[in-house]
C-alpha cells in the first residue's frame, strides 16, 4: 500500500513559485530589470518539485518491508520485516524494532495526510498482537 504526501507541501512549493514570479514581474514593470536565469530556474525547480510531491509516494508498506521514497521516486531506504508487530508509534514518529535494536523511520505524521496516518495506525494495531501500540 502506498503512502503520499500530505497536499500542504506541493502547494507550498506553488504558493512560493507563485510569489516569485510576481516579484520578477513587478522588478521587470517598475525597475525595467530582466529576470536572471538563475531565478527563472529556481521557479521551474519548485514547480517541478511540486508536482513530484503530488505523484510520487511518500513510501510504500508491503507485507515483508517498507520502501521509502526519495523526491525523485526511487527507493532511498528499505527496512525489512516479519511482521507489522514490529512497528512502534512514539511521539507521532514510526520505530521499528529489528533484531532487539529500535530505529526510528524516517515518516512522520507531520508529511502524511491525517486520514491516511489513521489508516497506517489502525493497520498496525490491528497486526499488534501485544496490543503495546498507543
Amino acid at each position: 500500500m502506498k503512502f503520499y504526501y500530505a497536499i500542504f507541501y506541493p502547494l507550498l512549493h506553488f504558493v512560493f513559485a507563485i510569489g516569485l514570479s510576481t516579484l520578477i514581474i513587478i522588478a521587470f514593470f517598475y525597475a525595467n530589470r530582466t529576470p536572471e536565469i538563475y531565478e527563472t530556474l529556481f521557479i521551474v525547480i519548485l514547480i517541478v518539485r511540486g508536482f513530484l510531491f503530488i505523484r510520487i509516494p511518500y513510501f510504500e508498506l508491503n507485507p515483508t518491508s517498507l520502501i521509502i521514497y526519495n523526491r525523485f521516486g526511487t527507493s532511498q531506504k528499505t527496512y525489512h520485516y516479519s511482521g507489522l508487530s514490529e512497528f512502534q508509534i512514539e511521539k507521532d514518529r514510526l520505530l521499528v524494532n529489528h533484531n532487539g535494536k529500535v530505529k526510528k523511520v524516517r515518516i512522520s505524521r507531520m508529511f502524511m495526510q491525517a486520514n491516511k496516518w489513521d489508516e497506517l495506525i489502525a493497520m498496525l494495531k490491528a497486526e499488534d498482537l501485544a496490543k503495546e501500540l498507543h
